[in-house]
């Protein structure tokens, strides 16, 4: 039940970041602002630091 569980939610995320992602783009035709540049540097930054964080906690839950 986890498995359908973890599909269904990594589903639900893809399809709110390409809204958050295409929807702007779409809006204003392919022109890019400051601010979605800045919003595209955040959801980077926020990806990079849950990469990091999913690492370290999975290193400190192995069992030796």
């Amino acid at each position: 039940m986890g498995s359908v569980k973890n599909i269904f939610m990594s589903a639900y995320f893809a399809a709110c970041l390409a809204v958050l992602i295409w929807g702007p783009l779409i809006a204003m035709h392919g022109y890019r602002q400051w601010w979605l540049d800045a919003l595209y540097a955040l959801i980077a930054v926020v990806v990079v630091a849950g990469s990091i964080n999913h690492n370290r906690i999975g290193r400190r839950n192995r069992k030796s």
